[in-house]
């Protein structure tokens, strides 16, 4: 079995390439979160869908009081 070696070079291209990464994700727009508590004490968190998504969840939530 062949071992295969990094360089130092390699390592850092890794790491300059991750942080490109996150730095294109930190300039994208974020779905919003949002987090709903009912009378009862309960909590309901929305993520990752477009806010008239959203919207309509919460307005089902409530709904169903």
């Amino acid at each position: 079995m062949k071992r295969r070696t990094w360089s130092s070079g390699s390592c850092a291209d890794t790491c300059l390439a991750g942080v490109s990464i996150d730095s294109w994700r930190t300039t994208r727009p974020q779905e919003p979160t949002v987090t709903v508590e009912l009378d009862n004490g309960r909590k309901a968190t929305i993520a990752g869908v477009p806010p008239d998504e959203a919207q309509r969840l919460v307005e089902q939530l409530l709904d169903g009081q």
